[in-house]
């Protein structure tokens, strides 16, 4: 038969096959520090089958649900002691003569801090000598000091009585998941954590709405001692009720007895070795949570986040007593009825989650490979509380500045107070299935964690005294992050790119699989509607777009040809969109006097196509322009791409209309280009965007800011580089010049990109696809900087590699475009992200973008004043009229 497995599943007795000879008075002789067990597996002592009743999984629901209870009570009386003082702090004080802020302070924080290590000897120690006499003695230790605060002179008895309580007290928190572990199978466990987890929130809650009516109308003193009456109750209970649930306990128990009713030392468990020495079992079991915590990424992300919940729970415990007595003029007591609010979430957020997440665990290993159950299966109600959490926690902050009504404060901690549940119940479920056998140590490792100070969940200040008024230090820290490097400002769905796996998607969609066969009607739709067109749906498409670029203002016309040809492409553009919108003044919100398209998505997907429209009809008048070519109307049977292409003049000279070759290798790198997520033009966008502006307001900013060579213009900027370079000979001294800081290699690196660009493949292959590139000398010159660089250890080794770019102006001007022309096609592929971005934007709650910034000069300088000689200090010729 097989060993029983940590949880002891196979369960199964081993008889004695065959006559074991024992020499029992050599044993007696043995030393005592060592059970001397020989290894024969004839007297291993395990479960006597599935079904044995010694082993707690296989009790009956009535005492499992009995120990599931004693144990939450434990876990629920100790936290009450964490903030039940809270109301009294300044009571205590002024008895005490404790003047010193810092000192309360602590002498409320000092039970938690004992939290961060009572874990780490009291988790093993219940691996050790069992769950029961562990959690029992411990919670004795509590008892004695709890009531010991009660009578304590100084702010140094206060201070000591209660980190003693503090280590006494965490035994509960970390103990309790290991009895669940024992008691309860994987797909039951759920309802028992739901009451064990809620046990430690609801203490906290309860806590100061006590401590506020025992304050208000007794003394302080009580507080201690009506807490420590209450836990004598509960200890009676555990005395009563409370059994040994750990295996290697029980067995080792059982063992035990055999070897003293039988007299022969070969009765064992299999946690119980020859080598085993009980000092070698304390050192492992005690350092075993800082394996855990050293060695397990999991332990240690669940151990910040399980921090952080408790942290931010803690700090609005801590705001609740001033924002109720101080801005809402209620009583002590009164306002302590106000934490009713978080126990209300808390009960919610549990009996949500407990039949859900075993339900969502049973579903899921149902569709799981071999039907097996896994710990992650514990994880995906951490969606609704990740949004709960920060939602409720806006929803308070929010209504208590504004003052309103004391119902709306308690809502939004409510709604906190359901969030953190839920997240602290899936967490601990986790936990307890991920470490089943040593869920004590792995809940001691992330109970470290748990105790972070709550202070440091504040909005992080220092004394203003004495510091530069620019630092504004009573405004709180502020993050300071050059170029939005890792700052995110927005959520959205539309595209996602992963470089170490080449991995490039738009709405979920595998680039590879569709940058061959989709237009721009279909790329269109995809990223701004969320799914691939019907025929009907990209007929209709076409159909508007043709529409709408076919009524073009004379005056846009005349913008454009203002210019002289050998300007720039983009100034153009740029000019005749704003051409554009003088001509629908009424679509600019600051005219309307009131928002048009926040929340009006029929306006908006009219405004999507006919900007893009105006985008494409600018770009034509433009080329035209520049080539001293008659400017010509859209063909209204004709796509998007072969229409820009009509309204360039790139048309075949014997057929008047765009090469079908060209067309199809331009739809190819619109669908590479169309979206980078919030890349500079988009962002600038968006920016706009944020001011609730018109669609071409914001178009024009994103073209203005894009126009830089580090975006748009780095394509005609690199094929302006190979121009400059000639020769592939002439390489090796650029990469040299580029080292040496002399000048920059422009199609290489990447802002986001570090492995690898996931596009550049595809502008390889579009490189061997068109013909007249082969014959192209400048070509030989970009394969030699990429060869040259990728096996270069100054570029290998910053993680700089080809980018798109290195291709894209080559691929432009193989297809016959103005260089000048490059940044303003750059510009119009991605006009579709931008209007799939500006879309998301306008369909949700929106703020204006305004990061702050870090100001370094100097503050405090008296004004200059201004005399009649101010003039002669300026220039000839330069006035100033006021």
């Amino acid at each position: 038969m097989a060993e029983a497995d940590i949880d002891g599943a196979s369960n199964t007795l081993r008889g004695k096959t065959a006559p074991v000879t024992v020499d029992l008075e050599k044993q007696r002789q043995s030393d005592k520090s060592k059970l001397n067990l020989p290894t024969n597996a004839s007297y291993k002592v395990t479960w006597e089958g599935l079904n044995d009743a010694a082993n707690p999984k296989n009790w009956n629901y009535a005492r499992k649900w009995t120990v599931t209870i004693v144990v939450s009570s434990y876990t629920f009386i100790s936290p009450i002691s964490t903030s039940i003082v809270a109301p009294a702090l300044h009571t205590i004080g002024a008895d005490l003569k404790i003047y010193s802020q810092v000192q309360l302070s602590l002498a409320m924080s000092i039970f938690i801090l004992a939290y961060a290590f009572g874990p780490f000897l009291i988790g093993p120690l219940s691996e050790i000598y069992g769950r029961a006499l562990v959690l029992q003695l411990a919670n004795l230790v509590y008892l004695t000091f709890n009531v010991a605060c009660g009578f304590a002179q100084n702010i140094g008895q206060m201070t000591a009585f209660r980190f003693l309580a503090g280590l006494g007290g965490s035994a509960p928190l970390v103990i309790g998941g290991g009895v669940l572990a024992d008691c309860w199978v994987a797909e039951e466990r759920g309802r028992s954590i739901a009451i064990y987890s809620l046990a430690p929130l609801l203490g906290p809650v309860i806590g100061p709405i006590v401590g506020g009516f025992i304050t208000e109308y007794s003394t302080w003193r009580w507080v201690f001692w009506a807490t420590s009456i209450a836990d004598g109750l509960v200890q009676i209970l555990g005395f009563l009720f409370l059994r040994e649930t750990y295996p290697p306990k029980i067995l080792g128990t059982k063992a035990q007895k055999l070897r003293k009713s039988t007299g022969n030392q070969s009765w064992h468990t299999k946690w119980e070795t020859p080598d085993r020495t009980y000092l070698k079992i304390l050192k492992t079991a005690l350092v075993r949570p800082f394996i855990l915590l050293g060695t397990q990424p999991i332990i240690q992300v669940l151990a910040l986040y399980i921090g952080f919940l408790y942290g931010v729970t803690y700090l609005v415990l801590t705001t609740l007593p001033v924002l109720w007595t101080g801005r809402y003029h209620e009583s002590i007591g009164i306002g302590g009825l106000n934490y009713i609010s978080l126990g209300v979430g808390y009960i919610i957020g549990t009996q949500s989650t407990a039949r859900l997440n075993d339900t969502i665990y049973k579903r899921l290993k149902l569709r799981s490979d071999k039907e097996t159950g896994r710990p992650e299966f514990r994880l995906p109600l951490l969606i609704p509380s990740g949004i709960l959490v920060p939602a409720g926690l806006l929803w308070y902050g929010w209504s208590a500045q504004a003052r309103l009504h004391w119902i709306m404060p308690n809502i939004g901690i409510l709604l906190y107070g359901m969030g953190v549940k839920i997240g602290m119940q899936c967490l601990q479920t986790y936990l307890v299935d991920s470490y089943t056998l040593y869920t004590a140590s792995a809940a001691a490792a992330s109970m470290f964690r748990n105790t972070i100070r709550t202070d440091a969940f504040k909005v992080i200040k220092c004394p203003s005294d004495g510091t530069n008024l620019a630092d504004q230090v009573a405004n709180g820290l502020r993050l300071y992050d050059p170029g939005l490097k890792n700052t995110a400002v927005s959520e959205s769905k539309i595209s996602f790119s992963d470089d170490s796996k080449g991995l490039w998607q738009y709405r979920g969609h595998n680039l590879a699989d569709f940058w061959k066969t989709a237009e721009f009607e279909d790329l269109l739709h995809l990223l701004v509607w969320a799914h691939w067109p019907s025929a009907d749906e990209k007929e209709a498409l076409r159909i508007q777009l043709v529409e709408a670029a076919q009524d073009i203002p004379e005056s846009v016309v005349q913008v454009i040809q203002a210019f002289p040809k050998s300007a720039a492409g983009m100034q153009m553009v740029i000019a005749g969109l704003a051409a554009y919108l003088g001509e629908s003044p009424l679509l600019i919100p600051a005219r309307a006097g009131r928002n048009l398209y926040h929340g009006n998505l029929p306006l908006v997907d009219k405004a999507i196509v006919q900007t893009v429209a105006a985008f494409q009809v600018c770009a034509g008048l433009a080329a035209c322009h520049q080539a001293s070519i008659p400017s010509v109307s859209v063909d209204v049977q004709g796509s998007f791409v072969s229409n820009t292409l009509l309204m360039m003049g790139k048309v075949d000279s014997s057929t008047g209309k765009p090469d079908p070759t060209m067309v199809y290798h331009l739809q190819r790198i619109w669908v590479l280009t169309a979206d980078m997520g919030h890349a500079l033009s988009t962002s600038a966008f968006l920016l706009g965007a944020s001011s609730l502006s018109d669609p071409l307001s914001c178009l024009i900013s994103a073209l203005s800011s894009g126009y830089g060579i580090l975006h748009f213009g780095a394509a005609e900027a690199s094929l302006r580089s190979l121009i400059a370079i000639g020769q592939k000979e002439n390489v090796p001294a650029l990469i040299s010049a580029v080292k040496e800081g002399e000048t920059k290699l422009f199609g290489y690196g990447h802002r986001v990109f570090k492995t690898a660009d996931p596009r550049i493949e595809f502008g390889r292959q579009l490189v061997d696809d068109i013909e007249s590139m082969s014959t192209n000398p400048l070509l030989e010159v970009a394969l030699e900087i990429d060869r040259t660089a990728s096996e270069d250890e100054y570029f290998t080794t910053r993680n700089l590699t080809a980018n798109s770019d290195l291709y894209l102006g080559l691929i432009f001007a193989a297809l016959d475009f103005d260089p000048t022309c490059t940044p303003v096609m750059m510009g119009l592929m991605r006009s579709a992200g931008m209007m799939a971005h500006w879309r998301e934007a306008m369909s949700r709650p929106i703020n204006i973008w305004r990061p702050p910034q870090f100001y370094t000069g100097d503050v405090g300088i008296a004004p200059v004043e201004t005399t009649s000689d101010m003039h002669e200090a300026l220039p000839n010729g330069l006035e100033i009229h006021l």
